[in-house]
């Protein structure tokens, strides 16, 4: 038999000692210690039991009484949607992480690329004169034009920039730094 909710106020919140305080409608007050206490909403989705943390219920950046009950208001009515919170929130997670990633390549410069791209490589070359004549090329032609982009801005404008002083004057030489910006062989 569940036990029976006896609604909490903020004053029994601050002063409760280690246990667990059911307020009503799945919201806990779990409390360890004098200074470490936390809010969990209980649900059963799917006929399994969980339990989701709102936040510290006491200390800095705590979640207030009424806000803990309108957090657990609110993931009620998902629960009766047929959402499970938990994994709702587990996803929002993910694709934030994700789209942090996404970002975080994004602002890779041509630069870091390039070395990324030698130091995975190198191994194959069949000396190290090759690397060298890599990174120099590189350097001295593609480097001034984008080597401080982010990669994924590397437009043709840019290589036409780096291609153009060059390709008369050294058409083979052009014709090596075109397919080394391009990162091939």
């Amino acid at each position: 038999m569940p036990r029976r909710a006896m609604p909490l106020s903020a004053q029994k919140v601050m002063k409760a000692a280690r246990g667990r305080y059911y307020d009503g409608d799945g919201l806990i007050l779990l409390v360890k210690d004098k200074d470490r206490a936390w809010w969990v909403f209980r649900y059963t989705i799917a006929g399994r039991m969980r339990e989701m943390g709102l936040g510290r219920a006491r200390g800095g950046n705590s979640v207030t009484l009424a806000e803990a009950r309108a957090k657990a208001a609110a993931l009620r009515r998902q629960v009766k949607q047929g959402l499970d919170p938990l994994a709702e929130r587990e996803a929002g997670a993910a694709k934030a992480a994700a789209a942090a990633q996404a970002e975080k390549t994004r602002a890779i410069s041509f630069r870091a690329v390039a070395r990324y791209y030698l130091d995975a490589h190198e191994a194959g070359w069949r000396n190290a004169k090759h690397r060298q004549q890599w990174q120099n090329t590189l350097d001295t032609y593609a480097m001034p034009h984008m080597g401080d982009l982010p990669a994924a801005e590397v437009e043709t404008k840019h290589v036409l920039a780096a291609l153009e002083p060059i390709w008369r004057e050294k058409p083979e030489t052009a014709s090596r730094v075109r397919g080394r910006i391009e990162f091939g062989p």
